[in-house]
């Protein structure tokens, strides 16, 4: 179990900020990073990987389907958002333990499809 303490005005202020084109501030400068403040970061930026929509299914395509295989598409689609995170959160721990550069070329590109939250198939372009 993990208690988050969750901002709801920080929120609005980084949706506002990104919806502007503007920096982002996830809080007061003085008020430092706390793990429930970087839970909040995360999801915020979530949020937008999320609102660009399943890369292989059109707008169009998705209006034409029915309402089950909307629901089929979104939770894939959940699912690649959901894995896509979890794995880069594992590049990001290696560039902070700088072992990245010795395992990689400093950009990849990735190709992640779930099953469920669970990887199921990630192709990476650009290791050593």
């Amino acid at each position: 179990m993990i208690r988050v303490e969750f901002d709801k005005a920080v929120t609005e202020k980084a949706i506002q900020a990104i919806a502007q084109g503007e920096p982002v501030e996830l809080g007061e400068a003085n008020a430092g990073w706390t793990q429930s403040r970087a839970i909040q970061a995360a999801a915020v930026f979530m949020d937008i990987a999320f609102h660009f929509g399943p890369d292989r299914v059109q707008r169009e395509q998705m209006a034409a389907l029915s309402e089950a295989d909307r629901q089929k598409v979104m939770d894939q689609f959940l699912g690649d958002v959901i894995a896509a995170a979890v794995h880069c959160l594992g590049l990001t721990q290696c560039v902070r333990q700088r072992d990245y550069d010795r395992l990689f070329e400093p950009k990849l590109s990735l190709d992640i499809e779930s099953k469920g939250q669970m990887p199921l198939k990630v192709t990476t372009h650009g290791m050593k």
